[in-house]
C-alpha cells in the first residue's frame, strides 16, 4: 500500500543528508518553487515523487491527472510485458519443414536482424546459420515452397495516430509478424577512387528495385531523398556533394515480402535450392500453437530483456510496438477463439494487466499504442510511479532498472543531460518527446548504487514554446534529488 507523508520534510521520510535544502525550504518547497515558473502558462503537468522501498509520497502535484506521456509511455508497455510474458520469455522465430515445403513462423521478433543486437554481425546473419542448420541435417534441395507465416500479428503495420507526415522515417517503422533490420533499408553514398558515386543498400537484396537519380550539386554534402514508387520500387533521389552521406534509413511497406526475399535469396546464397515460389499463409493453429506436421529444424530466438534495452535505452517506437502486439497476441490467444497481436488486444492486455495484477484504477487511462508516438495517450504521474515502484519489487528490478538512459552516460537518450552534476550516473529514467509534450520518469540511486527514490514527471503544452523550461525543471528535480540522497558510507570489508 503506498502511503503519502507528503506533510514532512524529505529527509526526515528517508534519512536524507541535508534536512533542509535552502534555509528552512523543505523538497516540497523546492518543487513548488520550480513548477512555479510555469505559473501563467499553459502547461499542465503532473509531478510524483516515492521512496523506493516503502512506496511512501513525499512529493506529488495533480499525481492523478491524465496527459499526453510521449516515450514514457514505454514505461507502461515495458513492465506490462515483463508482467505479461515473464522476464525469461524470449521471442522465438520457427524454421521448419511441413512435407516438401520450407516454413518459417514468425512470433513478432523485433531484434531479428537488428544492427544494434547483431552488433559486429550482419544482420542477415541469422539466414546463413539457417543455412547451415539445413546443412547439416541434410536439407539442400527443397522440393517445394518457402511457406511464410507472420500471422501472429495483424496487417496493421503503421498506427493511424501517428503523425502522417513523419512516415518512413526510421522511429515511425511498422512492426510486424516478421522483421527484419528495425524494417528499414539503410542507403548510403561513396565516392570509388575514380570519384565515381556509389549507391549502397543494406541489406543487400534483389527484392526491391532501386533506381538511383544522381542530381550535380555544388554543395558539399550529399544527401539522400528515397522515395518509394509503389511497394518493390524505389527510387533514391542523390544530390551529389563532394562528401559522402552518412547512412539513411527508409521504412519498407511490403515487410513480409521484405523478409521473405531476403530469406531466401540468403538461403539460395548458401547453397539452398528452393524450387518453389514464395508462399504467404497461416501455419500456426488457432490456440497458437504448431502443428505436428512441422519438423522444427532451426529456430532463432531474442531474449526480452534485449528488446526492452532498445525500446528504453535508446527509445526506439518500433522495439516498443511489438512488445505491445506480442502482449496483445498473448491475451488474444487465451480471450479469443483466433489470437492476434494488434494495437486493440495489445490495449485490453494493458488494462488487465494494471487492473489485475496492479490494483490500479484506469479510468482515465488511455492507452493507443506502444511507444507513446500516438498524441492519444493519456497517463498519470501516478500511474507511471507505482509501475515503476511495481518493478523495482520483482526479482528482474535491478535489470530492468539497467535498461534505462542513465544521466550523463555515454549512450540513451540522457547521454547529453545533467552531466557534470551529481546526477550524472544515478539517475536511470525514460525520456519522453512529442511536439507539446515533455517526460521523465524513473529511478535515482545513492553512491551504492542502490535505488532510493522513484520519480515521474510530464508536462503537457499546446506548443513547444516552453518544453526547454520544463526540461530544465525536470533535470534540477532530478539533481536535488540525488543530492538528497546523499551518500551512504561504504560497509567496511568483510560485512
Amino acid at each position: 500500500m503506498i502511503r503519502t507523508i507528503i506533510a514532512c520534510t524529505v529527509s526526515a521520510a528517508i534519512g536524507f543528508a541535508a534536512p533542509v535544502i535552502y534555509g528552512a525550504q523543505t523538497f516540497q518547497q523546492y518543487v513548488d518553487s520550480q513548477l512555479a515558473v510555469l505559473n501563467g502558462s499553459k502547461v499542465q503537468y503532473g509531478v510524483v515523487v516515492l521512496l523506493a522501498e516503502e512506496g511512501d509520497v513525499v512529493y506529488q502535484s495533480n499525481p492523478d491527472l491524465a496527459l499526453a506521456p510521449a516515450s514514457n509511455q514505454k514505461v507502461l508497455t515495458t513492465v506490462t510485458s515483463l508482467g505479461t510474458l515473464g522476464a525469461d520469455y524470449q521471442f522465438t522465430t520457427v524454421l521448419g519443414r511441413i512435407n516438401g515445403d520450407l516454413v518459417v513462423v514468425g512470433d513478432g521478433d523485433p531484434g531479428f536482424g537488428d544492427p544494434t543486437i547483431c552488433k559486429a554481425r550482419p544482420v542477415t546473419q541469422a539466414f546463413d546459420d539457417w543455412a547451415q542448420a539445413l546443412k547439416s541435417k541434410g536439407f539442400t534441395d527443397i522440393p517445394g515452397k518457402l511457406i511464410i507465416d507472420d500471422t501472429v500479428f495483424d496487417h496493421q503495420f503503421v498506427h493511424p495516430n501517428w503523425p502522417p507526415n513523419q512516415a518512413n522515417r526510421w522511429y515511425t517503422a511498422p512492426s510486424a509478424g516478421l522483421n527484419l533490420n528495425d524494417n528499414c533499408v539503410d542507403l548510403s553514398v561513396e565516392f570509388n577512387q575514380e570519384r565515381k558515386p556509389q549507391l549502397f543498400i543494406s541489406p543487400a537484396t534483389e527484392t526491391f528495385l532501386v533506381t538511383p537519380e544522381w542530381i550535380p550539386s555544388k554543395a558539399r554534402d550529399t544527401t539522400i531523398w528515397p522515395i518509394w514508387e509503389d511497394p518493390q520500387r524505389l527510387r533514391v533521389k542523390v544530390r551529389l556533394g563532394s562528401r559522402p552521406t552518412g547512412t539513411v534509413n527508409i521504412t519498407v511497406s511490403d515487410l513480409t515480402l521484405y523478409f521473405a526475399g531476403i530469406c531466401r535469396e540468403r538461403l539460395i546464397a548458401n547453397g539452398i535450392t528452393i524450387k518453389g515460389p514464395i508462399a504467404f499463409q497461416q501455419v500456426r493453429q488457432s490456440d497458437g500453437s504448431l502443428p505436428e506436421t512441422l519438423t522444427i529444424l532451426a529456430k532463432h530466438q531474442t531474449p526480452i530483456f534485449a528488446c526492452i534495452d532498445r525500446a528504453n535505452t535508446n527509445s526506439q517506437n518500433f522495439f516498443a510496438e511489438c512488445l505491445f502486439k506480442r502482449t496483445g497476441y498473448e491475451w488474444a490467444r487465451k480471450h479469443s477463439s483466433y489470437g492476434t497481436g494488434t494495437w486493440s488486444t495489445g490495449q485490453l492486455a494493458t488494462r488487465q494487466f494494471l487492473q489485475d495484477t496492479l490494483k490500479l484504477k484506469i479510468d482515465q487511462l488511455f492507452v493507443d499504442d506502444g511507444s507513446g508516438l500516438s498524441k492519444h495517450n493519456r497517463v498519470s504521474a501516478n500511474l507511471l510511479a507505482q509501475l515503476l515502484y511495481f518493478a523495482h519489487r520483482q526479482p528482474w528490478g535491478e535489470r530492468f532498472r539497467s535498461t534505462l538512459a542513465v544521466a550523463g552516460d555515454s549512450d540513451g537518450t540522457l547521454r547529453r543531460r545533467m552531466r557534470g552534476t551529481p546526477a550524472a550516473g544515478r539517475v536511470f529514467a525514460k525520456t519522453g518527446y512529442i511536439k507539446g509534450v515533455s517526460a521523465l520518469s524513473g529511478y535515482v540511486a545513492d553512491n551504492q548504487n542502490k535505488t532510493r527514490v522513484i520519480f515521474s514527471m510530464l508536462f503537457n503544452s499546446p506548443s513547444d514554446a516552453k518544453l526547454g523550461t520544463v526540461k530544465s525543471i525536470e533535470d534540477r528535480i532530478c539533481v536535488m534529488l540525488t543530492r538528497l540522497v546523499g551518500s551512504v558510507p561504504a560497509k567496511p570489508a568483510g560485512q
